[in-house]
């Protein structure tokens, strides 16, 4: 999968965590596609404003940070997080 096929954003006041995405790819002349999406109920504690994702080769790493005070923060209904392309290690096959 590539990047530019992931949508990672946030819903629900900023409490649900939606990642979607597609991928297509040819299987003996056939065109074939496949659509996901996962969602992750956020913690209370999670400072929506801090996430952060990171893809390297076919993984994506989210960090998402704890809010370091009690204060209530305002979120907005939904907001998209980029995700940053990072060159998976290079791995010696000798």
């Amino acid at each position: 999968v590539e990047v530019k096929n992931l949508d990672l954003q946030l819903d629900h006041d900023g409490r649900v965590l939606r990642l979607k995405g597609e991928r297509s790819h040819e299987d003996e002349g056939m065109k074939l596609q496949s659509r996901f999406e996962k969602a992750v109920l956020l913690s209370p504690d999670i400072d929506t404003t801090k996430l952060a994702a990171n893809m390297s080769g076919d993984t994506i790493t989210i960090v998402a940070p704890k809010i370091e005070s009690k204060e209530v923060l305002g979120r907005p209904e939904s907001t998209r997080i980029k995700i940053c392309v990072e060159q998976p290690p290079e791995i010696d096959v000798a």
